[in-house]
């Protein structure tokens, strides 16, 4: 056998000879004591226990963490959190390698569908979400669409809810298509608001109570008034009043015009109407009248031409 190990052991397996050397000279032996400390995991080199090393020997040592865990450094005969290191062994030493676990809080996803055209306004809007955070979701129809309901991890009617993200979570938001009413269709109760397409078509967010009013309005009094008996130029500035009735929606709606075609009249509201319209006379001397019903239905009109003298004709007989 040979080393410096104290105590020995030996095989008797033949006859043997041992010489023990004894020198008062001879280099120290001091031990290394490892422990490891912490909420943590993780392992060191050279292994947790104790570890004989010659006096004046530089011994490395090392610290590998393990999972959701961090190294917090060294104790004992050794601090800081150099790793890897080494410590001189010109003495008994003790060092401790710290291991704490790390806080690991969990995170989850949020799915998002759409039925029907609108869009969801998520807020915070993240790719995921720590545990018990709290979203906002705002359900944003598109135009002619209004929002229906919600699925998943939320439910309800209105456009704004919210999800707690303790677990992934889907949610779907329905929109549905607003009704597209064609003319002749008056929402007469909780109508507002209410907007008329290209084609005088109402529609809005209706909620029960249509009723259908197919019949046209009707002028039932134009009046012009002047100054003058009769108007001898063009270009002369008359008062016109127009009323006009309905049998359901009530008028929307008086246009004057100067030709046939309602797409160039101007529009008053029945108040002006009424009340009486400065108008410029043209050299046709003949004025064009409508009226438009809430449904979007628009009267005819057949002009009067109440001859006033040669060259200028108006829709009635000018009186003072």
């Amino acid at each position: 056998m040979s080393g410096i190990s104290n105590p020995d052991t030996i095989l008797m397996d033949s006859d043997k000879v041992v010489t023990a050397t004894f020198d008062t000279t001879a280099p120290m032996i001091y031990t290394l004591t490892i422990v490891i400390d912490g909420t943590g995991v993780g392992t060191v080199a050279p292994s947790v226990g104790t570890h004989s090393y010659l006096s004046g020997t530089v011994a490395p040592i090392s610290a590998t963490v393990g999972l959701n865990s961090t190294f917090d450094g060294w104790n004992g005969n050794l601090s800081g959190l150099t790793n890897p290191t080494s410590i001189t062994m010109d003495g008994h030493k003790t060092v401790t390698a710290t291991f704490n676990a790390i806080t690991v809080v969990p995170t989850y996803t949020l799915s998002l569908q759409v039925v029907g055209q609108g869009d969801v306004h998520i807020a915070p809007d993240k790719n995921s979400y720590t545990a018990g955070e709290i979203v906002a979701l705002t359900a944003q129809p598109a135009a002619g669409w209004q929002f229906a309901a919600w699925s998943g991890a939320v439910s309800g009617a209105t456009e704004l809810t919210t999800v707690t993200m303790n677990a992934d979570r889907s949610v779907t938001a329905t929109f549905t298509e607003l009704p597209q009413l064609t003319s002749g269709l008056v929402g007469l109760k909780r109508v507002t608001p209410y907007q008329f397409d290209a084609d005088g078509n109402i529609y809005g967010p209706f909620m029960d109570d249509i009723l259908y009013d197919p019949i046209p309005p009707q002028i039932t009094a134009v009046s012009i008034s002047t100054t003058h008996r009769t108007v001898r130029r063009a270009a002369a500035s008359v008062l016109i009043r127009v009323t006009a009735s309905d049998d359901l929606g009530g008028i929307d709606r008086v246009y004057l015009g100067h030709t046939p075609d309602p797409a160039s009249a101007q529009a008053f509201t029945p108040a002006q109407a009424g009340t009486g319209v400065a108008w410029t006379v043209q050299n046709s001397g003949v004025v064009y009248a409508w009226a438009r019903d809430r449904a979007g239905n628009l009267s005819t009109t057949e002009p009067t031409q109440g001859k006033v003298d040669h060259k200028i004709y108006l829709p009635l007989v000018v009186r003072d």
